[in-house]
């Protein structure tokens, strides 16, 4: 990575400057050739046919898409209610049942609690998810955020680029105080070079 006061800082700067320059003006362009206000109330009214928006997909609790007659997350087997969840569950070994021993009863005990319902599950890997603040997509991996807005939102990852070069630079700033102010309380502190010369100071012989 590059420090913020290096040229590739500062060029970094000045090209998303002049990338966001550049997109809003072609946004007021574009804009110029498309109806608003009245008109734009006007053409609604006229039942006129809009663009095809892409299709929101919602689940349930089961992992199943909302309003999806065919596919349900259970099926009715002699009368009786059966999770399509229990087929993915391993087979129970066949054999004599082995108890735990009383070493391991401790350990289980103090194990975490884990999540079961297909809900919580899917709600706590969404929280670890990056979003994308543009077109709302999450990533599981970092890189592939990266990627993402490299290829289809470059002015965002200029942004991206730049707001991680500062946290760095604040990182190494926080880091370099800590240092400081643990080898004054040490008394491992030694001061540089030229605040220790004499040509720093106004000394007298005649006193």
């Amino acid at each position: 990575m590059f420090r913020s006061d290096s040229p590739d800082y500062d060029e970094l700067k000045i090209k998303y400057e002049i990338l966001r320059t550049e997109m809003l003006s072609e946004k007021a362009e574009k804009n110029k050739g498309h109806i608003s206000g009245l008109s734009e109330v006007l053409k609604t009214l006229k039942n006129t046919p809009q663009e095809t928006l892409r299709q929101r997909i919602a689940l349930d609790a089961s992992g199943e898409i909302l309003g999806n007659r065919s596919s349900l997350s259970t099926v009715h087997q002699n009368g009786l209610k059966k999770n399509r969840f229990a087929s993915l569950a391993p087979p129970l070994a066949h054999g004599p049942i082995t108890l735990i021993p009383q070493n391991e009863m401790n350990a289980i005990g103090g194990a975490v609690a884990r999540p079961k319902h297909p809900a919580e599950i899917r709600r706590l890997v969404r929280q670890k998810m990056t979003r994308c603040k543009r077109c709302k997509n999450r990533f599981v991996e970092k890189h592939l955020y990266e990627r993402h807005l490299r290829d289809k939102h470059p002015l965002d990852y200029i942004a991206y680029l730049i707001q991680q070069e500062e946290e760095m630079q604040l990182m190494r700033a926080e880091e370099i105080e800590a240092n400081r102010v643990e080898e004054i309380t040490s008394g491992g502190f030694i001061p540089p070079q030229k605040e220790v010369e004499s040509q720093m100071y106004d000394i007298d012989p005649s006193r």
